[in-house]
Formats: structure tokens, sequence, C-alpha cells
């Protein structure tokens, strides 16, 4: 899974997804070795809500996560990780 959305990450505008990260241009060299950081879990979430466009609800469901609110937070954490993770 991941590594099929390797490719859409180098793929993507600069305009869309991954919320601050992008906004910062961060380069996709660096996004990716950050997200090859992470956790899969967090991999997962991030590819899941950004990538994707699923809602909380759907990103919740498909990793068995107990409600919307938690696939919330626990996108942003694994956002943050991946900001701090590259610098940004």
């Amino acid at each position: 899974f991941f590594f099929q959305a390797e490719d859409a990450i180098r793929d993507r505008s600069p305009s869309r997804g991954l919320g601050d990260v992008y906004k910062r241009q961060l380069s996709g060299e660096k996004l990716e070795s950050a997200l090859k950081s992470l956790s899969e879990r967090e991999r997962e979430l991030i590819i899941l809500r950004q990538l994707c466009e699923m809602s909380y609800g759907e990103v919740a469901e498909q990793l068995e996560l107990p409600s919307a609110d938690a696939a919330k937070k626990a996108c942003h954490r694994a956002l943050r990780k991946l900001e701090e993770i590259a610098g940004t």
C-alpha cells in the first residue's frame, strides 16, 4: 500500500494535500524520506486522509479506529510528526 502511494506523492500538485507540509513547499524527495521515517500506521493515516481524500469516518472504518474523532486526532498527530521529521 505505502509503495503504491509513493508515486502518488511525487505526482501530487503542491496546491493539494498534506496540509501545511505542501504549503511550506516541502520537496517530493524530502517528503518521501520523512514518510518513510513514520510508522506504518502513521503513513496509512496520512495517505488515506490526505492522498486518498477519505473522510475521518472512512479512515476510522478502514483502520478499525473507534470513531471519526479518534481518526482525526491520530491524523493530526501523524501530520505533526511528519512536519517535525521533515524539519518544517
